[in-house]
């Protein structure tokens, strides 16, 4: 017979490994509190301090520069970050999407591995770095303004468009890409919707159909064929 092993291991060694794990168990747990009560406590004032000042007026008025009036809101704040963000947008999708369809489309092709290396290196570099590169850029030759702050937002924003676009463009079937490489070519041919449904989809549509017509005429064949067994059975 074999002789059972112990499940768990006795002796000094067993005993240290326990003491060891008890104690980074205790240091985890130690360090996992000290980083999450400063954030507590930065949310908290935070909410405490300015949920006070949120309202109606705050969100429609703008920043009052003079410290002898009291008042004034953030409207300025929300219009730009909105004029930042679209100019941002519109800067960084075309461009991504059009690099990730030319990484899908030519995978071979001398510039992919170049553009890929550089989406894989942009999606790293801090926002700091980005930001001093715009500032040398054009802080000092135009200075701030929404442009600026939307050409940096863009640069950051176009490494990560770029992967996932490709990424998601990799899932497509490739039945699905070679279909609609076709449609886009008889489209460049002169082939309109209607044509390319009269000419590419219309018959395949009617062989399916015909298809579809023989399997239910078998079909009411053969429940014929048991309804009259069934009647003349005894």
């Amino acid at each position: 017979m074999i002789a059972e092993m112990p499940l768990r291991a006795t002796g000094t060694r067993a005993r240290r490994r326990a003491i060891v794990d008890a104690v980074m168990h205790v240091v985890l747990g130690m360090a996992v509190i000290s980083a999450i009560v400063p954030l507590v406590l930065i949310v908290a004032v935070t909410i405490a301090q300015g949920l006070p000042a949120m309202s109606l007026e705050f969100l429609t008025s703008t920043f009052n520069f003079s410290r002898r009036v009291q008042g004034g809101g953030y409207l300025h704040g929300l219009i730009g970050t909105l004029y930042m963000g679209g100019l941002a947008t519109l800067m960084s999708v075309p461009t991504g999407i059009g690099a990730a369809l030319f990484l899908t489309e030519f995978p071979r092709s001398r510039l992919a591995a170049p553009i890929r290396f550089f989406a894989d290196v942009m999606t790293g570099v801090p926002s700091v770095f980005v930001g001093l590169f715009v500032y040398v850029l054009l802080v000092r030759q135009i200075g701030f303004g929404t442009f600026v702050g939307a050409v940096a937002l863009a640069i950051i924003m176009l490494p990560i468009i770029v992967r996932s676009a490709e990424e998601i463009l990799r899932t497509v079937p490739g039945e699905q890409h070679a279909g609609g490489i076709l449609l886009r070519l008889l489209e460049a041919a002169g082939c309109g919707c209607g044509r390319i449904g009269a000419r590419a989809l219309r018959p395949e549509a009617g062989r399916a159909e015909e298809e579809r017509g023989e399997e239910r005429r078998c079909d009411s064949r053969n429940q014929l064929c048991r309804m009259r067994q069934l009647h003349i059975s005894p």
